[in-house]
């Protein structure tokens, strides 16, 4: 008589199911991203510290002890290794403006009807062609590309999706050569080190990223120096 089937009673560890997380990404950064070659594999984002992150509050502003940047970055809003994020960047849609009456502001407001897939049309993206238009005034009822806002891209147009390989905190200064050159910078050379160094700047890499920095935060954010996300990625598409 064969022996009763043993049926093992050790729990499996329980996988988090991975997340998908929206993120902006400007033109420079989407072209960076899609080259072929060396193309962007990271992204630096300010951490954010309110009255509603306790959690980072204590662990990068603690009235005791030393900043804890590795137990901060457990509180990534961005994922962590495993999670994908889908890029919003400016984009042209096919559709329309109409009024539709507000009930919770008592009034009318402009509401634009995407009707680009419904139309057999594509989505397009200022990264690729701007188009020569500039963000257009509403006019009801034309139908025709209309540049969007970056915020506003619905999941079905983002083109571009990642998986998150890495996070970590660290203040922005801190950023390596190798790393702002995966942040899409281009290579340093020893010629045009030298004028960096001159500038306050360790090389061009690092030159070329703090002025990108400040081209999209404004004015002394490269030298407020402020604790950033390090999200690490790969291309998952195109």
């Amino acid at each position: 008589m064969a022996p009763p089937e043993v049926v093992s009673t050790v729990p499996l560890p329980v996988v988090a199911a991975s997340k998908e997380i929206p993120i902006l990404f400007s033109a420079p950064m989407a072209r960076a991203t899609l080259r072929e070659v060396d193309p962007k594999s990271q992204t630096r984002r300010v951490v954010k510290i309110t009255h509603r992150t306790p959690g980072l509050a204590a662990c990068l502003e603690p009235t005791v002890g030393t900043p804890r940047p590795r137990v901060a970055a457990e509180l990534c809003p961005y994922g962590r290794p495993g999670d994908r994020m889908w890029s919003r960047e400016t984009f042209f849609a096919w559709g329309r403006w109409e009024t539709r009456f507000s009930e919770k502001k008592k009034r009318d407001e402009w509401h634009f009807v995407d009707l680009t897939l419904d139309s057999g049309r594509e989505y397009l993206y200022a990264a690729d062609d701007d188009m020569g238009l500039a963000l257009p005034s509403r006019s009801g009822g034309v139908v025709q590309y209309w540049k969007r806002p970056a915020i506003f891209m619905p999941r079905i147009a983002s083109r571009i999706l990642l998986e998150v390989t890495g996070v970590r905190v660290e203040r922005l200064q801190d950023i390596s050569r190798d790393d702002a050159q995966a942040e899409g910078a281009p290579p340093s050379h020893p010629s045009i080190d030298v004028v960096s160094r001159q500038f306050g700047y360790a090389d061009f890499s690092r030159s070329w990223y703090a002025q990108r920095w400040e081209q999209i935060n404004g004015a002394g954010s490269w030298a407020a120096n402020p604790w950033v996300w390090v999200i690490g990625f790969r291309r998952i598409r195109p």
